[in-house]
């Protein structure tokens, strides 16, 4: 698999994390006003931790050893990666076990928007720190930095 194939894989899930959150968000708003069943907010909580847990395996799997070799700042962007990159992992999914117990719509909604945020944070660091196109690319693969980054 080649550098810029892997940036587009972990960069497809983040986009589908980014949808399933908006879903779980409709999902409680809907809760909220007696529309759907708590039921319908806890399927949509799983579908997240579902698909977070498997990104976290492939991500994983896929950049572990190779951010370091990448460039001469890949031992540090891996140093990011590692940093708790696990721990928070794992605290994620749990709060989003906690939110789905919680017992009504109100209670479950500020928890809920501290999760959203931490995991779309979560990606953003991801995504400026080693998913950028000038960190996974190929060595025949143009690019131009522009002035956020790459």
């Amino acid at each position: 698999m080649t550098l810029k194939e892997v940036r587009t894989e972990l960069l497809e899930q983040h986009e589908a994390l980014r949808r399933l959150i908006a879903d779980a968000s409709t999902a409680l708003t809907e809760w909220t006003r007696g529309e759907v069943p708590r039921e319908r907010f806890r399927r949509a909580l799983d579908a997240i931790n579902e698909a977070l847990e498997s990104h976290n395996d492939r991500e994983e799997a896929l950049l572990r050893g190779v951010i370091a070799k990448v460039d001469a700042w890949g031992p540090a962007r891996e140093e990011i990666m590692n940093e708790r990159h696990l721990e928070e992992h794992e605290d994620l999914v749990g709060a989003l076990i906690v939110a789905a117990d919680a017992p009504d719509a109100r209670a479950a909604a500020p928890v809920v928007a501290i999760v959203f945020k931490r995991i779309l944070e979560h990606m953003g660091r991801e995504e400026s720190a080693f998913l950028r196109r000038d960190v996974l690319r190929d060595d025949d693969e143009p690019f131009e930095v522009d002035a956020f980054g790459g």
